[in-house]
C-alpha cells in the first residue's frame, strides 16, 4: 500500500553526521556516577556499528571528564561545524539548577552543589548548537541528568521541566526525567537507568516501531520501559519535525515496506483477484505494563487535574502506544476524546488540539475507516492552513494524509490530483530532495499504479529510484523500496520478465543490507517468483515459492498469513507448470488450513477454493470444477455481494467450466446474465464485459445456435477493435471464434478466407511459431479442405506439421492433430493408400504418447481402417474395425455413437470383403 500517516523518518547519512558524547563519572565534591563511563562506551560502540547507524569512528567523539566549560563548548562547536546532516550531543552526569532562575547547569568534575557557576550553563551549550556557522540540518540533544543526594548509589538531579527549557529550535531534546523527579543510576547495573534503556533499544531494536527508529518512537518506548519498572519517566520536546529524526536502524523491524506482497493469482477467464495479505507485525503491550501506564495516567489526573498539560501529554503517549501496538480503533477513540478535552482546556486552534485531531484521523484510517478519516483530515487541512499557514510542515503533513486516505478509500483520481499538487508545494517549500517530498512522490506514483496506470507508475518509480539513490544512497530503505515498486508496476504493465530481472538484483542487495531472513528480503523474493511465473517460467517460480514456504514456516510459523500465501502461490504455479494433481492436493490441504486459521468466509480462504476449482478444471475435471465454482458463487455472493468483482469473476469461471463440461446451453444463459451485470457495473466497453460477451457467443455456437453466435461475434469484433485496437489479442481471439462459427455453420469458404487473414496478422504480430499463429494456420487449412480445396489444404498441413514439430516437438498434441488432419485430407483427395500409411504410424505414436484408449488414438484407428477399406483392402479394414469396436465397447460402452459408428463400418467392409471373395 501507499505510505501512510506521518512523514517518513530517514536514517541520517553517517558520513555527513557528527556525535559528541560527554560524560562525567568522577567528581571532587559531588557523588561519583561510575555507570556514566559505561554509558559513553556503550553508546559509542552502537553508534559506530554499521548495523545501527555506522558513524565513522573519528566522527563519534567521546569527551570524558572535561574539566572546563571551554573544553566542552569547543568540542560542541567543532562537531556542529563539521556536521552537514545530523548532530547528536549527549551528556550524562549531575544536573544542577540555579535556585533563583531555575536554569539548568551540567556538572563538571570540580562542580559544587549550589555553586552553579562551577558548572556548564546549558544555555551556552544551546547557543553553541545554534551557532550560525553550524551546518547540521538536524540536531538531537540527549540529557541524562538529575539532582544529587538520593540513596541509590549515585542519584542525579534534573531541573523542573528540563525538556521545555532545553529545546533548541529545529531539534529534538530527550531528557532522563521530568519536573523534580530523580533519574537513577541503580547499584549493580552497568548503565544508568535511562541510558541503559536507550542502549538496549538501539542494540535490540523496538518491535512494532518503524525502521529506522525515529525519536518519537524511541521516546514512547523508553517511556513504556521505564514506567514498567517504576522508574522516573523521560520527557521529550521537538521543534518542527524533530521527532522524525532517526539515529538507528530498527533491528527488530518486521513491518513490510511500501506495498504488501503481490496477491495470489486468481486464474480463469476473468482478471486476477486482489486478495491482499498483510504481514505487518503488531505489538501487544504486556498487561502489567498497560496497567502501570493506566495507573500513572490516573494518578497524574488526580494530582494535576484532567486538563493539565502533563496529564494530556500522558494520555497522548498512552493513545500512541495503543495505536502503534495495532489497536487502531481504541487509539482513535482516545485521541477523539483527547481532542475534545484539548479544545476545552487549550482552545480549538492550539497546536496540541490540532495534533490530537490529526492522530484521531490517522488511527481511524488505520482502523479501516478511510472515508471518514479523509473527511476529518479535509477539515483539518483548512484549520491548519488558517492557523499555521499553507506552507507549515504540519499543514503539508495533513494534506499528505488526506490524500493518502482518499486513495485508500478508493478515490484514486482525487488522491492523484492532490498528491501532484502537494509534490509541487513540498518541492517549493522543502526542496526536491527532502524526505517528505520524496514520500509524496512515492504515494503519487503508487496511486497512479493502483488506478491502473501501471506504465506511468513504473516510469515515476524509476525516476524516484534514481533521485533516492542520489539523495540518500543506494542502500537506503527508501531507495530499495522505490526499486521494488518500480519492478512491481513494470510487471503489472506486462513487462514481467524485466520486472523479474530487477527483483532478482534487488534480492541480492536486500540480502546484503538487511540479511536473508529480513521481511523486506522475503517480500522481494515473493514478488520475484510471482513475476517469473507470470513471465511463463512456472516451474522455476514453483521451486522458488517452495523454498519461500520453508523459510516462512521457519521464521513465522506454519499458520502465518505470509506462509499461507506462499503455499498458495507454490500450488498455483505447480498447476500452471502442468503438475495438476500435485497442485490439487496442495490446494485441498491449504483450504483446510485457511479455514482453520482464518475461517471459511475469509477472502483468502475463498481465493484458495477458487484456484482449487480452476486447477481441477484445467486438469480435465470440468464437471467437478463447475460444481465447485457454483458453490463458490453462492458463498462469495453471500459474503461479498453479487456485484463484487470476485463474485463476478467466479460467475464467469462457473459458466466457463459448465461449457467445457458440455453444458453449453446452460453456460450461454449464465453468460448472458453476466454480460448484463457487467455492462451495468463496468460499462459496455470494459474488458471484462467484452470477455463475457465473447464466451456467451462461443457457448451459443457450441449449443447449436451458430447463426446467433456468428452475429454476436461479428459485432463483438467491431467493438473490441474500437475499444482495444485491431491488433489486441482479445480482438484477434474474437475474429478466430467468429471464423470457426462460420465454418461450423457450413460456410467453410468464408471461414477459410477470414482465417487466412488472421494467420497473416498473427504471423506479423506474434511470429510464425507462436501457438496462436499455428492454431489459426491449422484451422485455415482445415476449412479450406472442408470447402473442397483438398490439395491446397494438404500442402498447408504438410508445412504446418513440419513447423509444429520444430516449435512444439513431434509428440505435442497439436503436432499429432495436424498430422491427423493432413492424412485425412490426403485420403479425401483420393490418396487413400498414402493416408492409410500415415495414419498407421500416427496410431502407433498416439498410443505411445496418449495411451491406447485415448479418444484421439481410437479415432485415428478408425480413420486408418476406413482409408484401408477405401483403398481396396476391405478384409484388413473389417478386421481392424472389429477390434476397434470391441475396444470402444470396453472404453465407451456399446451404445456410444463412436462404438455404433465403428460397428456399422465393420459390417460394411466385412460384407464388401465377402462379396469380393465371392
Amino acid at each position: 500500500m501507499g505510505t501512510r500517516g506521518e512523514p517518513v523518518s530517514l536514517l541520517p547519512d553517517p558520513a555527513r553526521s557528527q556525535a559528541l558524547l560527554v560524560g562525567v563519572h568522577a567528581y571532587s565534591s559531588l557523588p561519583d556516577l561510575p555507570a556514566v563511563a559505561s554509558n559513553l562506551e556503550g553508546l559509542r560502540e552502537l553508534l559506530t556499528d554499521p548495523a545501527v547507524w555506522g558513524l565513522p569512528a573519528d566522527q563519534c567523539r567521546v569527551l570524558s571528564q572535561p574539566h572546563t566549560v571551554r573544553e566542552v563548548l569547543g568540542a560542541v562547536r567543532e562537531a556542529a561545524g563539521r556536521a552537514r546532516d545530523t548532530l547528536l550531543v549527549y551528556y550524562a552526569g549531575h544536573g544542577l539548577t540555579d535556585l533563583h532562575s531555575e536554569e539548568l547547569y551540567l556538572a563538571l568534575p570540580d562542580s559544587e552543589s549550589e555553586q552553579e557557576w562551577t558548572a556548564l550553563r546549558y544555555e551556552y551549550l544551546r547557543r553553541a548548537v545554534r551557532d550560525p556557522s553550524a551546518g547540521a540540518r538536524r540536531t538531537v540533544v540527549i540529557l541524562d541528568c538529575c539532582y544529587s543526594g538520593r540513596a541509590l548509589a549515585g542519584p542525579m538531579s534534573a531541573s523542573a521541566q528540563v525538556a521545555d527549557y532545553a529545546v533548541v529550535e529545529g531539534t529534538c531534546v530527550l531528557t532522563a526525567s521530568a519536573e523534580t523527579r530523580a533519574a537513577l543510576s541503580p547499584p549493580g547495573e552497568t548503565y544508568t537507568a535511562f541510558s541503559g534503556e536507550l542502549i538496549a533499544a538501539l542494540a535490540d531494536g523496538i518491535p512494532g516501531a518503524p525502521d529506522p527508529i525515529d525519536m518519537d518512537s524511541l521516546y514512547r518506548h523508553l517511556h513504556r520501559a521505564l514506567a514498567a519498572k517504576s522508574r522516573p519517566l523521560p520527557q521529550q520536546r521537538n521543534r518542527n519535525t524533530g521527532g522524525l529524526i532517526a539515529l538507528a536502524r530498527n533491528r527488530a523491524a518486521t513491518t513490510p515496506p511500501e506495498h504488501d506482497p503481490l496477491p495470489p493469482r486468481t486464474p480463469g477467464a476473468a482478471p486476477p483477484e486482489t486478495s491482499q495479505e498483510s504481514g505487518a507485525a503488531t505489538r501487544d503491550r504486556p498487561p502489567e505494563e498497560s496497567r502501570l501506564l493506566e495507573e500513572f495516567a490516573r494518578a497524574r489526573a488526580r494530582a494535576l487535574g484532567a486538563a493539565h498539560a502533563q496529564t494530556l501529554d500522558t494520555r497522548r503517549s498512552d493513545a500512541h502506544d495503543l495505536g502503534e501496538a495495532g489497536q487502531h480503533a481504541e487509539a482513535a477513540r482516545l485521541f477523539m476524546q483527547l481532542a475534545e478535552d484539548c479544545t476545552r482546556a487549550l482552545g480549538a486552534n492550539h497546536p496540541d488540539t490540532l495534533d490530537a485531531r490529526h492522530h484521531h484521523a490517522r488511527y481511524l484510517g488505520d482502523a479501516g475507516e478511510r472515508a471518514e478519516a479523509a473527511q476529518l483530515l479535509e477539515q483539518l487541512v483548512e484549520d491548519r492552513t488558517r492557523v499555521l499557514g499553507p506552507d507549515h510542515p504540519d499543514t503539508l503533513l495533513t494534506r499528505h494524509n488526506h490524500a493518502h486516505d482518499l486513495g485508500e478509500a478508493g478515490q484514486r483520481r482525487q488522491a492523484i490530483e492532490l498528491q501532484e499538487q502537494l509534490t509541487q508545494d513540498r518541492t517549493r517549500v522543502l526542496g526536491p530532495d527532502h524526505p517528505d517530498t520524496l514520500l509524496t512522490r512515492h504515494n503519487h506514483a503508487y496511486n497512479l499504479g493502483e488506478a491502473g496506470h501501471h506504465a506511468q507508475a513504473a516510469e515515476l518509480f524509476e525516476q524516484l529510484t534514481e533521485d533516492c539513490i542520489r539523495a540518500l544512497g543506494p542502500d537506503h530503505s527508501r531507495a530499495l523500496d522505490a526499486r521494488q515498486n518500480h519492478a512491481r508496476y513494470l510487471g503489472d504493465a506486462g513487462q514481467r520478465r524485466k520486472a523479474a530481472e530487477l527483483l532478482e538484483q534487488l534480492i541480492h542487495d536486500r540480502t546484503r543490507v538487511l540479511g536473508p531472513d529480513h521481511p523486506y528480503t522475503l517480500l522481494t523474493r515473493h514478488n520475484h517468483a510471482y513475476n517469473l511465473g507470470h513471465a511463463g517460467q512456472r516451474r522455476e517460480a514453483a521451486q522458488l515459492f517452495e523454498q519461500l514456504v520453508q523459510d516462512h514456516t521457519r521464521l513465522l510459523g506454519p499458520d502465518h498469513l505470509r506462509t499461507l500465501g506462499a503455499r498458495h502461490e507454490h500450488a498455483y504455479n505447480l498447476g500452471e507448470a502442468g503438475q495438476r494433481p500435485q497442485a490439487t492436493g496442495l490446494l485441498e490441504r491449504l483450504i483446510q488450513d485457511r479455514i482453520r486459521v482464518l475461517g471459511p468466509d475469509h477472502p483468502q480462504t475463498l481465493n484458495s477454493r477458487h484456484d482449487h476449482a480452476y486447477n481441477l478444471g484445467e486438469d480435465g475435471q470440468c464437471a467437478h470444477a463447475a460444481r465447485l465454482f457454483g458453490q463458490l458463487v453462492h458463498d462469495r455472493a453471500r459474503v461479498l455481494g453479487l456485484d463484487h468483482p470476485h463474485t463476478l469473476n467466479t460467475r464467469h469461471n462457473h459458466a466457463s467450466y459448465l461449457g467445457a463440461a458440455g453444458r453449453h446451453a446452460e453456460a450461454a444463459q449464465l453468460f448472458e446474465q453476466l454480460v448484463q451485470d457487467r455492462t451495468r457495473l463496468l460499462g459496455p466497453a470494459h474488458p471484462d464485459t467484452l470477455g463475457a460477451r465473447h464466451d456467451h457467443a462461443y457457448n451459443l455456437g457450441e449449443a447449436g445456435q451458430r447463426q446467433q453466435a456468428t452475429e454476436l461475434q461479428e459485432q463483438l469484433t467491431q467493438d473490441r477493435t474500437r475499444a482495444l485496437g485491431p491488433d489486441h489479442p482479445d480482438t484477434l481471439n474474437t475474429r478466430h471464434n467468429h471464423a470457426l462459427n462460420l465454418g461450423h455453420a457450413g460456410q467453410h469458404a468464408e471461414a477459410a478466407r477470414l482465417l487466412e487473414r488472421l494467420s497473416q496478422d498473427r504471423t506479423r504480430l506474434l511470429g510464425l511459431d507462436h501457438p496462436h499463429t499455428l492454431g489459426a494456420r491449422h484451422d485455415h487449412a482445415y476449412h479450406l479442405g472442408e470447402a473442397g480445396q483438398r490439395r491446397q489444404a494438404t500442402e498447408l498441413q504438410e508445412q504446418l506439421t513440419q513447423d509444429r514439430t520444430r516449435a512444439l516437438g513431434p509428440d505435442h498434441p497439436d503436432t499429432l492433430n495436424t498430422r491427423h488432419n493432413h492424412a485425412y485430407n490426403l485420403g479425401e483427395n483420393g490418396r487413400r493408400r498414402n493416408a492409410a500409411r500415415l495414419l498407421e504410424q500416427l496410431a502407433e505414436d498416439c498410443s505411445r504418447v496418449l495411451g491406447p484408449d485415448h479418444p484421439d488414438t481410437l479415432s485415428i484407428r478408425h480413420n486408418h481402417a476406413y482409408n484401408l477399406g477405401e483403398a481396396g483392402r476391405r478384409a484388413t479394414a473389417a478386421r481392424l474395425l472389429l477390434q476397434l469396436t470391441q475396444d470402444l465397447t470396453r472404453v465407451l460402452g456399446s451404445g456410444h455413437p463412436y462404438t455404433l459408428s465403428a460397428g456399422r463400418d465393420h459390417a460394411y467392409y466385412a460384407q464388401r470383403a465377402q462379396r469380393w471373395r465371392l
